[in-house]
């Protein structure tokens, strides 16, 4: 299970296999014609970097990558031996070359496979000591390396989306058990606030599992299953994913009687950071003393927990459950008649969690299979399901036009790149000229997948760090392996696999491997010193602080700017949920051709940008960043972000299980459509403001009678359970909006505003 959780769908063990394999089999032939050992090295080299960087999500993309790459490596290589004799003409190509290959990046992942396989195939041949005479031996081993790299892949340990989909479904029943287990923790935690609290970190941890291997299932099954059919699998599972976050919810609900002021869905997304906006604009901490739960209160949720645990661990398939109805809830058992309404609302939730993984396991099918593979005849191997395309056309901001020119975010990284390394290969052939190439390719490694100067600052750093951890082991082991060949090699053979295993989740622990690994290669060369690791240190910080110069020099992008656009999309993102919310509950005149797989399809843009707005603010909120209170506001405003999209999950859950527009004609209608355009109205100001800080900031409202007329509708109604999430949407979009800096204004009052700040 640890293994599974921190590898779904076990993508970085088979990445790791296959480059380790590619480079084991391509050795093996070249051994067998008694080839040199520098070609050894290039073959090893190449298979290493082309089962690396092969990342499309089918088979038939990866093909077309690793055809189109062959040519382009041979040609890059060729160019390299044939300009070794004229260093700075080779210098100079170098630079061009890597200013061609980050720049048709905006290809895609088959423009950056064969962008990163030009320049690798160049730097390679850089330094292993190679002549023109011996070009046809050459191209051979890079044949046999592409060859052998094939076989591999498309062979021995071939993986079509349907494997990976197999193993991301065996993934989610352990993501579900761990779950059902934290909840037993929680319900045992009593009223122990230290057992409460760890029982809620583990929660966050499960739950956050469980939503990567859902939005994995989501995105495997569209390459593998027709439109229909995998729309149908992504709505169970995000069914179930929403199932459970919100039991999780009603449960610490249920434990503090009586309490409707607060959003107990804080306690899950900001854990240790529970603060609501106060009538003020200031924060005031969430109520956080439980009280015991009755006692048949916890017996009955927890054999309903026992229920679900034994559905989670059954192999066959269930019997569906009736299909939970928007309807009225009916009233708890007279074994439960004397419960609290919060916990009679907890054991709906459980209720609503066992229906959901029961339907899960239905269109999963027995024994493992899905059904809905059988529900219409399949499709080619890389088809989109319905989801993929839905709303796609919103992904963009709607009104910003395409960045052309220096402002197209991969002309700007080209010349970032190419400025960076060509600063790096002058600096560091004063160092060594020997070793020049590390300081390029330090340079080159931090403006991968990096978009902003704080994150190429964080990616320097972790390289810095592997560099130096590294260098310290590499003394040691090579002491240990005692210049023996075989177990040498064995080492080299284990850091490489432990490169391609930790490359995705950790640079740090990657660049460990990979400096662990050269020490011992340059003693099967017979040319390791440790004036060699010496140089390699000075290299790696010389690379690093190359980008960094041409990071704030060449079109620079801070931090602040790129989380501000990720905000905005993220905003725009949400604005967008809400409206699809409101078409489904209250349709308009005009009919729009929605359906449950629209809704679904805009919940999985909103969580990618969540993940996208993340990924850009982490030099803000890394552990380490000095000004602590611009990472505390940073994590806050992604926890309120996350709670919103808490509650847009849970309504869009709800609304596709009910009727077409069951709010039309109906006094809770008006409140739904006034809630609709208020949340509309603040989230597009909020929206405004990072794109533009010119502008005068307009008016965000907060209309401090809504909470009561809320509480007026029946709350075990699905109107008033409807009402409720987009009350604590309108709370906590007000919420992100003080922490963002903007204050709003009661009712009709003037607004004072100032420009958001995101960290």
């Amino acid at each position: 299970m640890a293994l599974a959780s921190s590898d779904p769908g076990m993508t970085r063990l088979l990445g790791a296999c296959n480059t380790v394999g590619a480079i084991l089999l391509s050795l093996g032939v070249l051994a067998a014609l008694h080839t040199p050992v520098p070609f050894l090295v290039l073959a090893a080299a190449t298979a290493l970097v082309w089962s690396f960087v092969l990342t499309a999500p089918t088979l038939r993309e990866q093909a077309t990558a690793h055809a189109l790459g062959y040519p382009a490596a041979l040609s890059a290589a060729t160019v390299a031996v044939l300009l070794a004799p004229h260093r700075v003409a080779a210098d100079a190509v170098f630079v061009l070359l890597i200013f061609a290959s980050v720049y048709i990046r905006r290809f895609g992942a088959l423009g950056t496979a064969v962008g990163m396989n030009i320049f690798q195939l160049y730097f390679v041949a850089q330094f292993v000591p190679l002549q023109a005479g011996q070009l046809s031996l050459m191209w051979g081993t890079i044949t046999v390396a592409f060859v052998c790299g094939a076989v591999v892949r498309f062979g021995l340990l071939s993986s079509p989306p349907d494997r990976t989909l197999g193993r991301l479904r065996r993934l989610i029943r352990a993501c579900l058990a761990d779950v059902v287990g934290s909840l037993f923790a929680l319900l045992a935690a009593d009223a122990s606030a230290a057992r409460t609290e760890q029982s809620l970190k583990d929660l966050h941890r499960g739950l956050a599992r469980l939503h990567e291997c859902s939005l994995m299932i989501q995105s495997s099954v569209e390459l593998c299953r027709p439109p229909a059919a995998a729309a149908r699998v992504q709505s169970r599972v995000v069914q179930a994913d929403v199932a459970a976050e919100r039991l999780v919810v009603m449960l610490l609900r249920a434990r503090v009687q009586g309490d409707t002021a607060h959003d107990f869905a804080h306690r899950l997304h900001l854990p240790g950071r529970p603060r609501l906006r106060g009538p003020g604009g200031g924060y005031h901490p969430v109520a956080t003393a439980p009280a015991p739960l009755a006692p048949e209160a916890v017996q009955a949720i927890a054999c309903g927990l026992r229920s679900v645990r034994a559905l989670v661990g059954c192999t066959r398939q269930p019997t569906p459950a009736p299909r939970s109805a928007p309807a009225p809830r009916t009233a708890a058992p007279d074994s439960s008649a004397s419960l609290s309404f919060e916990t009679s609302e907890a054991l709906d939730a459980l209720e609503d969690f066992e229906n959901s993984v029961v339907r899960l396991w239905n269109v999963f099918g027995p024994a493992g299979r899905d059904e809905a593979a059988h529900a219409t005849a399949q499709t080619p191997e890389g088809r989109t399901g319905h989801g993929a395309s839905s709303g796609s056309a919103a992904l963009t901001e709607p009104n910003a036009p395409e960045p052309r020119g220096l402002h197209r975010p991969t002309t700007r990284a080209a010349l970032q790149t190419a400025a960076g390394s060509a600063l790096a290969t002058v600096a560091g052939e004063l160092i060594s000229p020997e070793r020049w190439y590390w300081a390029v390719l330090a340079c080159w490694m931090v403006f991968f997948n990096t978009a902003s100067t704080g994150e190429i600052l964080a990616k320097g750093y972790r390289r810095l760090l592997g560099t130096l951890v590294g260098v310290v082991a590499a003394l040691g082991t090579v002491t240990l392996t005692g210049g023996e060949p075989w177990l040498a090699f064995i080492v080299v053979i284990a850091c490489v696999f432990g490169m391609a295993f930790t490359a995705p989740w950790s640079y740090a622990a990657a660049t460990f491997f990979l400096t662990l690994a050269i020490g011992e290669l340059y003693t099967l060369l017979n040319t390791y010193s440790e004036g060699v690791l010496v140089v390699r240190i000075e290299e790696t910080l010389l690379g690093v602080i190359c980008g960094v110069i041409a990071a704030l020099l060449v079109l620079p992008i801070s931090t602040r700017t790129r989380a501000d656009r990720q905000l905005r999309n993220t905003l725009l993102r949400l604005q967008e949920a809400v409206r699809e919310l409101s078409t489904r509950l209250i349709p308009r005149a005009v009919p729009t051709g929605q359906d449950s797989a629209d809704l679904f399809a805009t919940i999985r843009h909103l969580d990618r940008s969540l993940e996208d707005l993340r990924r850009s603010m982490s030099p803000l909120t890394h552990p380490l960043a000095p000004q602590r209170l611009r990472r505390n506001n940073a994590l806050y405003a992604l926890g309120l972000l996350d709670t919103c999209a808490y509650h847009v999950r849970v309504l869009t859950a709800e609304a596709a299980q009910c009727p077409s527009a069951p709010f039309r004609g109906t006094p809770a209608g008006t409140l739904l459509v006034e809630a609709v355009g208020h949340i509309d109205a603040n989230l597009a100001t909020l929206a405004r403001l990072p794109a533009d800080k010119e502008t005068e900031p307009g008016v965000l409202r907060a209309r401090h009678d809504f909470a009561r007329r809320v509480g007026a509708v029946a709350p075990d109604t699905f109107a008033g359970r409807t009402l409720r999430h987009f009350r604590r949407l309108d709370d906590d979009v007000l919420t992100l909006a003080a922490t963002l800096g903007m204050c709003p204004c009661a009712d009709d009052a003037p607004a004072a505003a100032t420009p958001p700040r995101t960290g």
